[in-house]
């Protein structure tokens, strides 16, 4: 009986919910929020630098 029920459950309810919770979001946050604030924020500044100087 501890040994079925030790290996069968603990290893499925661990190995499953645990990957599954941390790959998803984890990659998602990460991923999406920093390519975003970085991508984006750092593209906006540099493009409203040249029309400054042009107006000058």
């Amino acid at each position: 009986d501890q040994t079925n029920t030790v290996d069968g459950k603990l290893t499925e309810t661990v190995e499953g919910d645990v990957v599954e919770d941390y790959k998803g979001d984890q990659t998602t946050t990460v991923g999406g929020n920093q390519a975003t604030d970085v991508a984006g924020s750092q593209s906006t500044h540099r493009r409203r630098r040249p029309d400054h100087r042009r107006e000058r």
